[in-house]
């Protein structure tokens, strides 16, 4: 599997285009929320967008390969794309706005139950992992810069 890092997440009409891109080839998404922030610390927004993400949510329904960024102490939560959850993350302004207190973080894509897609929001991080040239070439065209990383 080749895994690459992106170049220029940060600028906003990239992040959008390819998160739409995303959006289309993925069946499946995952955010994360984190055991030590407490309800008296998240924003009113951060209750009414999981709120409208909870018709989509697929629970214990689902088994994923979660991606490995954290040790402990997060929760993936796991969500089937459908044209109501496009239009709901697409309603985020950026990579950067993937945070606590305003919303979940870490947008996590998957195909074939694996991550595609992965993200470290607070960090501006994103990775994409794929053998796939059809659909890192489609993500090429939608302006993203990349570089080849090691796995480890």
């Amino acid at each position: 599997m080749k895994k690459y890092r992106v170049l220029n997440i940060e600028d906003n009409n990239i992040y959008k285009v390819a998160i739409q891109y995303a959006l289309k080839r993925s069946e499946f998404l995952s955010l994360c929320s984190f055991k030590h922030h407490h309800a008296k610390d998240l924003n009113e927004n951060y209750f009414s967008f999981v709120r409208c993400l909870s018709e989509y949510e697929e629970g214990e329904n689902v088994h994923l390969k979660t991606p490995r960024i954290y040790t402990k102490g997060q929760q993936h939560h796991i969500y089937r794309i459908t044209k109501g959850l496009e239009k709901t993350i697409l309603s985020v302004p950026a990579l950067t706005a993937w945070c606590t207190p305003d919303y979940p973080e870490d947008p996590t894509f998957y195909i074939n139950d694996n991550p595609w897609i992965e993200t470290i929001s607070h960090e501006r991080i994103m990775y994409i992992s794929t053998n796939d040239n059809d659909l890192f070439s489609g993500l090429l065209q939608c302006g993203v810069k990349c570089i080849e990383v090691e796995i480890y």
